[in-house]
């Protein structure tokens, strides 16, 4: 629940994301082991053979851990990662003019100048120069 609130909130920074899933998914494969373990201990397989087990159960987890952030050092597909920056408005700037500066080609400009003003906080389109602004940025490397 705590994974979905904050990814529908857009606070949730790619560390952090790459951090809960590794741990949901360390706590998976730890319930995977330990229901191995009660039923090598049930059956009654030789010690010799749940090394094996285990051992076969840590290389997978090693492999999909490690494989994800080798896949995500380059988009693919022509993805775009979202960032945030800091920009101070200078004289004459409008949201428009800082929009086409810093959205994407895939977004309108409209749908962006909601968003600058939606993180902004701000209730109209008047902005004055050394106004600091956070705006978002796309990139198709992930940092």
């Amino acid at each position: 629940m705590f994974l979905e609130n904050t990814l529908v909130k857009n606070t949730l920074k790619i560390g952090e994301l790459i951090f809960l899933i590794l741990l949901y998914f360390y706590q998976s494969i730890r319930r995977l082991i330990k229901r191995t373990i009660r039923k090598i201990r049930r059956r009654g397989i030789s010690r010799r053979a749940s090394y094996v087990i285990f051992t076969a159960i840590a290389v997978i987890f090693i492999v999909f851990t490690l494989y994800p952030n080798k896949s995500n050092a380059q988009s693919q597909d022509g993805a775009s990662y979202k960032y945030f920056h800091k920009i101070y408005v200078e004289s004459g700037d409008t949201l428009w003019s800082i929009a086409s500066e810093n959205k994407s080609d895939k977004e309108s400009t409209t749908d962006y100048i909601k968003e600058v003003k939606s993180i902004n906080k701000l209730k109209s389109d008047d902005l004055y120069a050394g106004q600091m602004l956070v705006v978002p940025y796309y990139e198709e490397t992930l940092h």
